[in-house]
């Protein structure tokens, strides 16, 4: 049993499967955190809109509150980075996980 667990959260269905695991995986008094990293500054694409990019930030934090709702007490995290897996790794150890 692991006392932090850190469960990166998509617009896939599989993630259910990964917050599934990762419930079992985790300690009676374990942290379960759900991330998400989106591809960050998105200027350029879509013209870079204001309305855009605070409409894809509340679809994103939708998405964790649905995952969090769906497997009880849980944090999350929310950044953006074209870097996810830096980003990720940054998360991580922010939470104080060694990986």
């Amino acid at each position: 049993m692991f006392r932090k667990v850190i469960v990166g959260v998509d617009h896939h269905d599989g993630g259910r499967d990964a917050i599934a695991l990762a419930a079992r995986l985790l300690g009676p008094r374990g942290q379960l955190t759900f991330a998400h990293v989106s591809a960050g500054d998105l200027s350029g694409y879509r013209a870079g809109s204001a309305a855009y990019e605070a409409s894809e930030r509340r679809h994103d934090l939708e998405l964790l509150r649905q995952a969090r709702a769906a497997a009880g007490e849980a944090r999350h995290a929310l950044a953006g980075d074209p870097d996810k897996v830096r980003k990720i790794d940054e998360l991580v150890k922010g939470l104080g996980i060694e990986g």
